[in-house]
């Protein structure tokens, strides 16, 4: 067994800057195809997470690379978010991302008993 070495580091009273945060999720859909759908929206979502953060990745280097003129990109925001979704959303070589929130309108109103209002 090791001898007990006391630790000998200075205490810090400063937090991190950066806080990182798990959440976890289990899901347990009631039939297999709810869980394809479950697993379709998380795929989307993820795509689209990828697609907003490649574009600010993009900004951010072409800020850096042209000598940092202005303020820069800054983070993306709740409006910026939903601006490059919607762009995504109605592109045609991402046709499916619309079908599959039609899809999910569908199942969230019959999930939950309302009618479903026309389409976007």
């Amino acid at each position: 067994m090791a001898p007990l070495v006391p630790d000998t580091r200075p205490p810090t009273t400063e937090s991190p800057e950066t806080v990182h945060r798990t959440v976890r999720v289990r899901l347990y859909p009631g039939d297999a195809a709810t869980g394809h759908r479950l697993a379709g929206t998380a795929g989307a979502c993820r795509h689209v997470w990828n697609a907003i953060l490649a574009d600010y990745d993009l900004a951010y280097r072409m800020w850096r690379a042209f000598g940092k003129l202005g303020p820069g990109p800054g983070p993306p925001t709740f409006i910026t978010f939903g601006q490059r979704f919607t762009e995504l959303r109605n592109d045609p070589a991402r046709a499916w991302l619309k079908d599959l929130l039609l899809c999910l309108r569908a199942l969230h109103a019959e999930v939950s008993g309302r009618r479903l209002r026309p389409a976007l």
